[in-house]
């Protein structure tokens, strides 16, 4: 309390100063006239000067205060949020290939051309989301040339006519005689598969020679497998395409494993695939000898030929 007290008596003092330092400064201005207490004080109060506080600067961390006026920092500018980009050009080709796939109406006959769009679509589809449909992200995809050694004849030792084999592709006799229109140009060569793969496709390319010519009696390409000295005496067939009316010039042709009538039984009757069926596409390069074999037979001296550049095998990894 002491201290409180000798506090507002230092304020009083220094108050009643100020006031009679006022009252002789009016009375020196105003050549000695005399002035109320009222009046003093309203002088006093216009001619006192009244300190104003500058605005305290906050110094810049770890450095000196500013010299000269302050500029205020920059604002940070507003950046306008990018639209996201339109999948307007993948929409447009996935409607493309949708709207391509033909109507079917009553009594039209379903052509590869249905199947093909349709396939095209879903593959267009499948990739819309985010599947891959990439084959070399599913499979192991292994090519072979058409190099076509000769074959025997079934159950005979006789050989079949011989495919002209070129580096590059393998061609049908130029010339046939009339007596061996009946009797199959044939050929084939053993391939070398992957181990506990799954056979799942085979794709041949190639030409069809001479437009507008009638099918051949026959042109069938195969995948075999047989047991090791039983090639030419038990095959069992796994992939199986008949290329007689494929259209005229390049064409590529892919064919899958087909189930035999029993497995199609089985199948049918279990709803699910046999162990049959899958023990079929599983290479097992110790028991089996797997062989691609062409065979084509004329049936005509005017039927269409045909080259052959390569074959294609498909394993799933």
């Amino acid at each position: 309390m002491a201290n409180i007290r000798s506090k507002s008596s230092l304020a009083a003092k220094s108050g009643a100063s100020a006031q009679v330092k006022a009252r002789e400064a009016v009375r020196k201005a105003t050549g000695g006239r005399e002035f109320t207490e009222a009046q003093i004080e309203v002088i006093t109060a216009a001619f006192t000067p009244v300190e104003r506080t500058p605005p305290k600067q906050t110094p810049p961390v770890g450095g000196n205060p500013p010299v000269g006026p302050v500029t205020p920092p920059p604002q940070p500018q507003q950046t306008v949020p990018e639209e996201p980009q339109t999948n307007f050009e993948i929409d447009t080709k996935l409607q493309l290939l949708i709207s391509s796939i033909p109507r079917a109406n009553p009594g039209d006959i379903i052509t590869s051309e249905y199947h093909n769009s349709l396939r095209d679509a879903v593959r267009g589809i499948a990739s819309r989301i985010g599947l891959s449909v990439s084959a070399t992200s599913e499979f192991q995809i292994l090519t072979f040339s058409p190099a076509f050694l000769p074959t025997t004849q079934k159950n005979s030792t006789a050989l079949n006519l011989k495919w002209d084999v070129m580096l590059n592709r393998a061609v049908l006799p130029s010339v046939i005689a009339e007596a061996d229109l009946n009797r199959p140009v044939s050929g084939g060569f053993v391939v070398q598969l992957p181990d506990n793969a799954a056979i799942f496709q085979m794709i041949v390319r190639g030409t069809r020679l001479g437009a507008a010519a009638p099918n051949p009696k026959e042109f069938n390409i195969s995948l075999t497998r047989a047991k090791f000295g039983k090639e030419t005496t038990d095959p069992v067939p796994l992939i199986v395409m008949d290329l007689k009316a494929v259209k005229d010039g390049a064409f590529e042709e892919d064919g899958s494993v087909k189930l035999t009538e029993e497995e199609k039984n089985k199948f049918n009757s279990e709803f699910l695939i046999t162990t049959t069926t899958i023990e079929r596409q599983i290479i097992d390069n110790s028991t089996w000898n797997y062989t691609v074999v062409a065979e084509w037979t004329a049936g005509a001296a005017t039927a269409a030929k045909f080259e052959i550049n390569s074959i294609q095998i498909l394993c799933t990894v």
